[in-house]
């Protein structure tokens, strides 16, 4: 995969990771990061997802917090709009 070789990315490529980001509600960093590390066993990468979760959970709080109780629903369940 040319992001595990740090090759360049093409347009194509680009497109679909945005469009992982959207589908998944990820920002198009984190995507990129866990596309990276696909074949690291998940146990090893434990505080990575920590702290993706407590990331994601946290911008969720202050949607609720502005009322946007939408957008805090889309994080909490992983989509964005």
């Amino acid at each position: 995969m040319k992001l595990v070789c740090e090759e360049k990315l093409d347009e194509r490529d680009k497109v679909w990771i945005r469009e992982l980001a959207v589908a998944s509600g990820w920002n198009v960093d984190d995507i990129v990061e866990e596309l990276k590390n696909l074949d690291v066993d998940p146990s090893e990468r434990v505080e990575r997802y920590r702290a993706l979760f407590e990331g994601y959970y946290r911008e969720a709080l202050e949607h609720k917090e502005r009322m946007d109780t939408k957008q805090a629903g889309e994080k909490i369940w992983g989509r964005n709009s």
